[in-house]
């Protein structure tokens, strides 16, 4: 689970914990619908049912000031995250990200060595070059957010051709399988009528 967001002492404190735009924007919003939450709330809805519709809502969203960064809200998140809200006066500010500076930084050997195991044969999925590289404090979506804009549409665009290569040989995989039982299939049943034609010579 996400961490779930640290109370500041003051606005400036504050505004040095929510450092980055996107971690404004994410607060921001997150101010707005617990505000929604509560009046959804005071009309009778459950909890459960008023934040289901936000995660439905932000599903594949990304945020304005970050376009890289895809919206990633459960259920349980958002309900610690609303209790925090209410028991830390209802803020945007009380929703700092609690890991905000304290990001392991994306090296350049990183980045680069994360691009060599996208190039080893096999790999379909950034998430298998995260693996190969063992990025376990930095995520592969942090290493494609440092990468140029070209050189990140060349590598999806030609992961995207292996992935098509190798769903094209799966499938060229199935259909010879399939001619093989086929002729096993047809052999079986010439083997049944030969078989019948030495009966009937042993009949004779």
């Amino acid at each position: 689970m996400p961490p779930i967001a640290t109370t500041t002492g003051s606005s400036s404190k504050a505004d040095s914990a929510i450092s980055r735009p996107w971690f404004r924007e994410r607060a921001a919003r997150l101010h707005r619908f617990f505000r929604t939450v509560e009046r959804r709330r005071e009309r009778g809805q459950s909890l459960r049912s008023a934040l289901q519709s936000f995660v439905r809502s932000s599903r594949g969203c990304t945020y304005r000031t970050a376009p890289k960064v895809r919206m990633r809200f459960t259920r349980p998140t958002l309900r610690t995250n609303f209790y925090h809200w209410l028991r830390n006066g209802r803020t945007a500010e009380c929703l700092a990200l609690k890991f905000a500076g304290k990001l392991a930084p994306v090296t350049g050997n990183l980045a680069r060595s994360f691009v060599l195991a996208c190039a080893t044969p096999g790999t379909l999925w950034f998430s298998q070059a995260g693996r190969r590289v063992r990025t376990r404090k930095v995520s592969a979506h942090r290493i494609l957010a440092t990468l140029p804009p070209q050189t990140l549409a060349k590598i999806k665009a030609e992961m995207k051709a292996r992935r098509v290569a190798e769903m094209a040989t799966r499938r060229s995989v199935k259909r010879i399988e399939a001619a093989i039982r086929k002729r096993l299939a047809t052999d079986r049943c010439r083997a049944r009528r030969i078989s019948k034609l030495a009966r009937a010579l042993n009949d004779c």
